[in-house]
């Protein structure tokens, strides 16, 4: 059975790909058959919050439909892009088996967690922001076990707890302008007159921005002490540079295919990955050589790693999408999209309800995915593609940082030893009130620039 959903997956992507570049609606129509079998055949192996999910969406779906007939091609072409969102997670799953034992990823979060005391939280916060593109929340579980082992065992509680954090904060920033991030995927797929390629570079530099200021920050509590947790050998830094080198190829390759093949973003991603983990695992095998069948194997299996994610952001997009149509059915809808309320205004709710959405143990992804539903097709986005989107991935970011039930903040309230409401709502709530100060005036930027 898990065999045969590996392989629907796997064609969903395949069938996706195929349908989408070379312009084949009968391969398109085939994938979304796809993606639902695979989504119904793991019903009893996905998390509750995913089945309440489809649900919701099998429900609201064809209700809409029935109801707003003439929307039905707004609900399927949002069904393509959840399908595309579902597509792109399990790359990602095969990318993790990847990376998953990789010895020069050890190699390089050691060397972060070797610098002298000094410049240990920036070089921290900094190199997971950048590995984490690959590495994703995993570079957070890596520094912890490092943390905790050797010499760092020694390491002071509250130092390692500052340390775990800037992990935590760099990962979440990469959020912001990562193509593997399901936010960026999100508001690059909905917002119809934006420029991948231009955003990339516009929230790349937001992100930057973001690092060294809450580094220069966050980074300032030496308090002068004798370092005792330094390792008696300095660490090399060349692993580093080497997955940054790597990283860069990645984006690289990505950006080329949309550039010159015309695919979309998220499924330029989703093509180049794969290729990317059978390259990886041949020239920088695991730390227990396997013959290259093995990987291959286990690469397959990883298709549904993120069979959650996967089924969760497959329903939120045809949700977001029903929810979107009835709302822009009502009345008070017009006055919105005639310049009744500024532009700016409601880019800044945009930016505000995500991370609101997040603190109170909401999926935020929900509020992004409908967000971009309503105002990304319309005369916000079509003015202001670029600050809406901006808003809507640093929003994302904050959302990540604050909410207790995010993934990161999970991890690091378990490596921590303490609940994950401590991480997100005390140890997060300076980090994130920084943010959105900072994020509203880049946005205020963003749209005076009238990008």
């Amino acid at each position: 059975m898990a065999r045969s959903t590996n392989l629907l997956v796997l064609a969903t992507g395949l069938l996706l790909i195929f349908g989408q570049t070379a312009h084949v609606p009968a391969a398109t129509q085939v994938a979304i058959g796809a993606a639902i079998l695979a989504t119904l055949a793991q019903w009893r192996t996905v998390p509750v919050m995913a089945r309440i999910f489809v649900v919701a969406a099998l429900v609201l779906g064809p209700a809409v439909a029935l109801w707003f007939p003439r929307r039905i091609g707004e609900l399927h072409a949002a069904l393509i892009q959840g399908v595309a969102f579902a597509v792109l997670l399990s790359t990602i799953g095969v990318l993790r088996h990847a990376v998953r034992h990789s010895a020069i990823a050890q190699r390089a979060a050691r060397f972060l967690v070797s610098v002298p005391r000094r410049g240990r939280y920036a070089a921290v916060n900094v190199g997971s922001h950048f590995l984490s593109l690959l590495f994703n929340v995993g570079i957070i579980a890596l520094i912890g076990e490092l943390l905790g082992s050797g010499d760092k065992a020694r390491m002071p509680k509250r130092q390692r707890q500052e340390l775990l954090l800037a992990g935590m904060r760099g990962t979440v920033l990469m959020t912001i302008w990562s193509p593997m991030g399901l936010g960026f995927a999100i508001v690059t797929t909905g917002i119809d007159r934006l420029d991948p390629v231009r955003f990339l570079v516009l929230s790349f530099l937001s992100a930057i921005l973001l690092l060294a200021l809450t580094c220069f920050v966050f980074g300032r509590s030496d308090d002068g002490s004798e370092d005792r947790s330094a390792d008696g050998a300095p660490q090399s830094s060349k692993p580093v540079w080497a997955i940054l080198a790597v990283s860069a190829a990645l984006l690289a390759a990505t950006i080329l295919l949309h550039e010159f093949q015309g695919m979309s973003f998220i499924l330029a991603t989703a093509a180049v990955i794969p290729l990317f983990s059978i390259v990886w695992v041949m020239f920088e095998p695991a730390t227990e050589p396997k013959p290259l069948v093995v990987h291959l194997a286990g690469m397959f299996r990883g298709l549904t790693d993120m069979r959650g994610e996967s089924a969760i952001f497959l329903s939120a997009n045809v949700i977001g999408a029903a929810i979107s149509i009835c709302v822009r059915e009502q009345a008070f809808w017009g006055a919105v999209q005639n310049g009744t309320y500024p532009d700016l205004a409601i880019i800044g709710l945009c930016l505000l309800i995500v991370p609101l959405a997040g603190a109170l143990m909401i999926p935020h992804s929900i509020f992004v995915v409908l967000l971009v539903q309503l105002f990304g097709h319309g005369t916000t986005g079509a003015g202001h593609p670029m600050t809406l989107a901006l808003a809507l991935t640093l929003g994302w970011a904050m959302a990540i940082a604050v909410s207790p039930i995010s993934a990161m903040s999970l991890i690091t309230g378990s490596l921590t030893g303490v609940s994950s409401h401590v991480v997100g709502l005390s140890w997060n709530a300076r980090f994130a009130l920084l943010l959105l100060v900072c994020s509203s005036l880049l946005v205020a930027g963003a749209y005076a620039l009238g990008l």
